[in-house]
């Protein structure tokens, strides 16, 4: 229900933000505004203003919105109204209330980065907890204990930062260059091979083999799912799980580790309870099929420790550095999402690994929402990023469609012709229809995969 409602509020607060910015230059610049809906179909609710006429509308379907203006080309205008009609006015007038749409997205982006920024936010510092073995970060000497001082030349505070560098020097370069400093003091470069990282990003970050310093999660169950083996079997909160089949265990990963390798398997579990009593349970975790074969599941999570100030860092700005902050990681993203475009238009980078549906983004919504008001608004500037790239693809029906349409007008000095418009509109409907279509199939094959 919360992944529902953090979804709902998430598409509710983009698609405002969005419309908008249509409607309020479109009025700003003399266009008569009919109706402005968040979300399309049925309206649900209606209220009219009193001042111009505009329609404020919610409708049923969540998944986008409109705004409606006066426009002789979609019905009869009276004629005392006709300089209030959109396609009345001049191509710049145009062209900006086309273009708003996206603008205010990546201003939503600034000022949402902004507000994390001078608010501040505790991370984790940018210390290495693991090295995985065999993985890139061990293939390039990095070890446990190292302190991450840049990635590139890039200064990073948090272990956040240091991730968002990584990535975008990866997506640049086939090698990232990293600065770190050990216990000693001494300082020495790592050189990380990321040749294969616009292939498969989620890949390249698995196999990058880097960890965090934090607390050691301990074999605690925190939550158990409904109807899985471990509820069937009786396991409770705050259980501590001593031992399986008799081998000790030191923490969580020790844990999953076991349990993975042994699906359709009775296992003895050896635990403790918060009123000290131990005893046995038995356990038979069920089979799920990943990409690298099958595994076993029990259905728990770990009960998490509160991080320490020993392992946190405060990142904070004033306003300027974090309104500084907030429009270099929007044009950073920006430009990331363009470049990752790019890649899989061109078959260097895979499209089934970086396109993601309705599912996906209210999985990482209600991810993000649990994780705090940080990390929701962070979510929320970045989706609000990739609505604003993805609207201005030159694509017909989405608003960068129209604006190449208008590129044509100015070149040729007229509009491109009624018929011309219908047909690429079409192109465009079917083009959408093909990548949702892609999307919601990625979604299924990931919650099967799941």
């Amino acid at each position: 229900m919360t992944t529902i409602i953090s979804f709902l509020l998430a598409i509710l607060i983009l698609v405002t933000v969005h419309e908008f910015g249509h409607f309020w230059v479109a009025r700003k610049l003399g266009v008569k505004v009919l109706r402005f809906s968040v979300g399309f179909g049925k309206v649900l609710l209606a209220r009219k203003s009193k001042v111009d006429g505009t329609e404020f509308v919610i409708s049923a379907i969540p998944l986008g919105g409109y705004v409606k203006m006066l426009d002789e080309r979609e019905a009869e205008v009276p004629e005392a109204e006709k300089h209030l009609a959109f396609n009345r006015k001049s191509l710049g007038v145009r062209t900006a209330v086309v273009f708003a749409g996206p603008l205010f997205n990546f201003l939503f982006a600034v000022l949402a980065y902004w507000l994390i920024a001078v608010i501040g936010t505790d991370d984790i510092k940018p210390v290495v907890g693991k090295v995985a073995e065999p993985s890139i970060a061990a293939q390039a000497g990095v070890a446990a204990g190292d302190n991450i001082l840049k990635v590139g030349s890039r200064d990073v505070l948090s272990w956040k930062q240091a991730l968002e560098e990584l990535i975008k020097a990866a997506m640049d370069s086939d090698r990232v260059e990293l600065e770190l400093q050990k216990m000693d003091d001494r300082t020495y470069s790592a050189f990380l091979d990321s040749k294969d990282f616009a292939q498969d990003p989620k890949s390249w970050l698995e196999n990058l083999g880097l960890e965090p310093k934090t607390p050691e999660i301990l074999a605690v169950v925190d939550t158990i799912v409904p109807g899985s083996p471990a509820a069937r079997a009786g396991l409770l909160h705050a259980d501590k799980i001593l031992s399986i089949n008799g081998n000790l265990l030191n923490n969580w990963q020790d844990l999953v580790a076991i349990i993975k390798k042994n699906p359709e398997t009775e296992l003895e579990f050896k635990v403790q309870r918060p009123n000290r009593v131990v005893q046995k349970i038995f356990v038979i975790p069920e089979t799920v099929s990943t990409k690298d074969g099958k595994i076993g599941r029990i259905g728990i999570t770990p009960l998490i420790p509160a991080t320490s100030q020993e392992y946190l860092v405060l990142v904070k700005y004033g306003p300027l550095e974090g309104f500084e902050r907030g429009l270099t990681q929007t044009v950073n993203i920006s430009w990331l999402t363009v470049k990752m475009i790019w890649k899989m238009l061109t078959g260097e980078s895979s499209f089934s690994q970086n396109i993601g549906g309705p599912v996906s983004i209210a999985q990482f919504a209600g991810n993000s929402f649990h994780a705090g008001f940080a990390s929701f608004v962070s979510f929320l500037a970045l989706i609000s990023i990739s609505l604003g790239v993805l609207n201005l693809l030159p694509i017909p029906v989405l608003d960068g469609g129209h604006l190449l349409f208008y590129l044509v007008e100015f070149i040729k000095g007229s509009p491109v012709s009624e018929n011309f418009e219908i047909l690429f509109q079409k192109i465009g409907i079917a083009l959408i229809a093909l990548l949702t279509f892609f999307a919601i199939y990625n979604d299924i094959n990931r919650l099967a995969l799941n």
